[in-house]
């Protein structure tokens, strides 16, 4: 029952607005009142409710937009009163744009209708084919894929002669995607066209006409001969007479041309300077009317071809230049064949720095001041707005040089001085200083662990870079003798198994060092530490330790002065598996630093044990390192079981992995050391061939 009445309520409401409309539109206006919409009361919801907004920022000075808003394929129309008359033609202009906002309403049409008696007849759906006449169907906003904003504004101008007496514009806008699919919870049910600035023009008593223009379409390029410029009028051609276009028209020219001769400003003549063949764009329109101040009535295309004065051959410049450094002077020059006074000249480099400008068309420049690539000649004729260009290409042999070379001083540590005469920018310095260690530095100073004097080939690489990108190195190399160090160890031992025995091994020091070793710390791998001054120690396993036994000895180097007294000392560690006897292994020599698992898997592609990854693992002596978030340099050393090193040399590692290749090695197990001052890390490979 309430549902009945609210139903009744509403047919109420209809008849009271439409007699309301037929009151306002007894006697139609000849035009649209309100183009702007300023005041949107001129204008009628036929269904729904008829929504304006004042966020118009492009077509309309001021006032609201009108907006259609449509729920899923049920469309959504507004309409003014504007009389149609058979047989008479009209312009109809109007900015329009998608303002629906929603990602799965891809797009919303836009009819525009001559219709008749919409305010005593209800809405469009009760308009029949005979009272309505299509006008334009055009408009199909595009989906700009987000949930707010709009599409951008578009203009339309439709023409068409009406078939019969209508009374009514209406805007008919639907969304025609019809219902959303199934279980799409994105669907948008609403969207909503939004339109501004809608004229109306009755074109029926306008003599129908062309425009055309007037011209040279052919001009040289150099002004002052007189033929330089053209002068380009806009003519209205009826069927029978030329005549000038008319003063209430606008011509808007793309591109602007050189000036405009008429002082009223509708740029129906204006003259042409193109510095190359250029085709001009022009729309006419008329904004002396009320209505139709955007309708474009006519687009003309013109172009005005230019034989340009100056000669692209007449330019002179090296082909090739390579003696960088030598007192070369290159000469740019071009042969101007005198037509126009006044010219002007530029030198453009690749690089769009302008190398010369003035009236000599001749620049000289040294040979390390050009650049390979395209250069530019421009041309600038008095009297005209843009340059004639001409491009060519230079190829200038690099300016690179590197010329490395560097002195040393002291004996341990070893000061290096870097002497390098290169030329151009100074890029990159690498010190390889023969014991494995690298420097970047200029002028670094290195230490050597040596035992005693030793010598080392000491190599300088320089990097250098010209301003045309051309890079250069060399590789300067000499010998360099180092004293040991005041205190220096290298620990090392050796183990052996007791005759008979299971658990008891013989442990000896193989250690290399100058001055006096003071004291041996040995660390067994079942929590026992001796320390001793003898450089022979058994030790014997119990059953409850079967091991097998990460074994380290720490060598302790002391230095006397000649009363007894210690004035130095320093230390060195080493480490290394002991397996049991009756597991048929021998030890297995790692370094000194944190524990690896001792246990060796059968397959996989890869270890990765305290921050150190090895793979493939097993391999074929062919394997990559890489640190988990460590950088920097590191001596790599691989051992074979028995403790000997198979591979020894320093490596910098970065975020791309080390790449190591074993030569002259049997399969079996193999501990991989890296190391540096600060940290050790260690794994175990297989070697598979």
């Amino acid at each position: 029952m309430k549902m009945k009445i609210f139903f009744l309520v509403i047919i109420q409401i209809c008849l009271l607005a439409n007699k309301l409309f037929a009151q306002q539109c007894t006697s139609p206006p000849n035009c649209i009142a309100d183009p702007h919409l300023d005041v949107p009361t001129d204008w009628y919801a036929a269904y729904g409710t008829l929504i304006t907004s004042t966020n118009n920022v492009p077509p309309a000075t001021t006032g609201s937009s009108l907006f259609l808003s449509s729920v899923l394929s049920q469309g959504n129309d507004a309409f003014t009163c504007y009389d149609f008359e058979a047989g008479n033609t009209y312009r109809v202009c109007f900015w329009v744009r998608n303002a629906s906002g929603w990602p799965s309403n891809d797009f919303g049409r836009l009819y525009v209708y001559a219709a008749q008696n919409l305010v005593s007849g209800g809405n469009l759906g009760s308009a029949q084919a005979a009272t309505k006449q299509l006008i334009d169907q055009s408009y199909c906003g595009p989906n700009y894929g987000n949930m707010s904003g709009y599409s951008p504004w578009v203009f339309v101008t439709a023409t068409f002669t009406a078939n019969a007496y209508y009374n009514n514009l209406l805007l008919y806008a639907v969304n025609p995607m019809g219902p959303p699919p199934p279980g799409n919870a994105q669907w948008a049910t609403t969207y909503s066209v939004e339109v501004d600035d809608i004229r109306v023009e009755d074109i029926t008593g306008i003599t129908p006409t062309s425009f055309t223009i007037t011209g040279n379409n052919t001009i040289d390029g150099c002004n002052t001969t007189g033929t330089g410029q053209t002068t380009l009028t806009i003519e209205q051609v009826t069927p029978t007479i030329s005549s000038p276009m008319p003063s209430n028209y606008v011509a808007t020219w793309d591109p602007i041309p050189y000036n405009y001769i008429n002082a009223n400003g509708n740029r129906s003549s204006v003259e042409a300077r193109p510095c190359s063949t250029t085709t001009y764009k022009i729309e006419i329109s008329d904004p002396s009317g009320s209505s139709c101040a955007n309708c474009v009535r006519e687009t003309l295309y013109y172009t005005v071809n230019v034989n340009q004065w100056s000669d692209p051959s007449n330019i002179i410049h090296p082909t090739t230049v390579v003696p960088c450094g030598d007192d070369l002077n290159l000469l740019l020059d071009y042969i101007d064949p005198g037509t126009c006074p006044g010219t002007t000249f530029n030198w453009i480099e690749p690089n769009g720095v302008t190398s010369h400008g003035g009236q000599s068309p001749t620049t000289i420049l040294p040979a390390h001041a050009l650049h390979t690539g395209e250069w530019t000649l421009q041309v600038f004729v008095p009297g005209k707005n843009c340059p004639e260009e001409h491009k060519f290409f230079i190829t200038v042999g690099s300016c690179c040089i590197s010329n490395p070379s560097f002195y040393f001083s002291g004996c341990n540590p070893v000061t290096f001085t870097n002497t390098s005469t290169g030329f151009s920018s100074h890029v990159g310095t690498l010190w390889s200083f023969g014991d494995g260690s690298t420097s970047g530095q200029l002028n670094p100073i290195h230490t050597y662990n040596v035992i005693n004097n030793q010598g080392f080939e000491v190599c300088l690489t320089m990097l250098y870079e010209d301003d045309q990108g051309e890079t250069c190195c060399e590789r300067f190399c000499q010998d360099v003798e180092v004293c040991p160090k005041s205190c220096a160890v290298i620990a090392d031992f050796t183990t052996s198994p007791v005759a008979g025995s299971i658990g008891e091994f013989d442990f000896t020091d193989a250690s290399s060092f100058n001055g006096t070793v003071c004291d041996y710390l040995w660390e067994f791998g079942d929590g026992t530490l001796i320390h001793t001054t003898l450089p022979t120690i058994r030790h014997t396993y119990s059953a409850a330790t079967p091991g097998p036994w990460w074994v380290c000895l720490t060598v302790t180097n002391c230095i006397y002065n000649a009363a007894g007294v210690e004035i130095e000392r320093c230390s060195s560690k080493k480490c290394m598996w002991l397996y049991p006897v009756e597991g048929k292994r021998s030890a297995g020599d790692i370094s000194e630093g944190d524990q690896p698992e001792p246990d060796m898997p059968g397959n996989g592609n890869s270890i990765n044990e305290k921050g150190l990854t090895v793979y493939p693992n097993p391999n074929y002596g062919n394997f990559a390192l890489s640190l988990d978030q460590q950088t920097g340099t590191y001596q790599v050393v691989v051992r074979d079981k028995l403790g000997r090193e198979v591979y020894n040399r320093e490596h910098v590692f970065t975020d791309a992995p080390v790449k190591i290749i074993l030569k002259d090695v049997s399969d079996g197990i193999y501990s991989v050391e890296v190391v540096n001052e600060n940290e050790k890390f260690v794994q175990q490979i297989t070697i598979t061939r």
